[in-house]
């Protein structure tokens, strides 16, 4: 087992044994700091028509998370706006020498200015999505430089999302927002499939060790995401994974 599956293993039997707030904070913590990062932040979001909560776990500088959460900043952060539109992972403006510059609204910039003055120089975030109207984010930041941050978002991304989902989905099925989380079982086949694909095989590779068509394969992924209200596969394998289902 590589070092990336050992870290999030590790991170899955965590999330399972969480025991409050403070437990899970501690354990996203030191799981950053596992891949060189010092702070993240997980933010999620129902819309007033489904309570208008907002849900934080973070680390960050207490000042500057108390000073977000005082000034309402999550209405005007470009960063959480940006979550909104989209399902991939970005980095902050700014945060790469090769990234093209991003129009910021005045009090965007300055939101931007206060976290580099407390040390969160560089970062970046991954989109989360659901249940229902919810909308969720999970940045990491550091002090380092664009180039180094850079390496390290690069190194580490696809590992650091499916960490996000783990987090999200563990969550949210302990307090769910606006709309329950699907709980239809799997049937063994679509258990099978998603455990393969867990492990990095393609869909031709588990048509073939499974001795199945390679639109069988996708078929059963597609009934899988329904019932557990994924939304792509990527998310599917991290709530199967978080919830026990399958095996890494």
């Amino acid at each position: 087992m590589t070092n990336e599956h050992q870290r999030l293993q590790s991170l899955l039997d965590d999330l399972r044994g969480v025991t409050s707030s403070c437990h899970r904070q501690g354990i996203i913590a030191d799981y950053v700091g596992s891949v060189g990062l010092p702070f993240f932040a997980y933010l999620l979001y129902s819309p007033s028509r489904a309570g208008g909560r907002v849900h934080r776990i973070t680390n960050y500088p207490t000042t500057w998370a108390e000073r977000y959460a005082e000034e309402n900043y999550v209405e005007h952060d470009f960063v959480f706006h940006k979550s909104w539109r989209c399902t991939r992972p970005f980095q902050w403006p700014g945060g790469s020498e090769t990234s093209e510059p991003v129009p910021l609204s005045t009090l965007q910039q300055a939101i931007f200015f206060e976290a580099r003055s407390v040390g969160l120089r560089s970062g970046a975030s991954f989109p989360l999505h659901g249940p229902g109207h919810a909308k969720a984010c999970f940045s990491i930041a550091s002090g380092h430089g664009p180039t180094r941050f850079a390496e390290l978002f690069e190194r580490h991304k696809y590992e650091l999302r499916l960490a996000a989902l783990y987090l999200h989905d563990n969550v949210v099925q302990e307090d769910p927002t606006d709309t329950s989380v699907p709980t239809h079982s799997l049937t063994p086949r679509e258990v099978d499939v998603l455990s393969w694909v867990a492990r990095g095989k393609t869909y031709w590779e588990v048509s073939m060790i499974l001795s199945i068509s390679e639109h069988t394969v996708k078929e059963h992924l597609h009934h899988a995401r329904k019932k557990l209200g994924a939304t792509n596969t990527t998310h599917a394998v991290a709530i199967a994974l978080q919830r026990g289902a399958v095996l890494m």
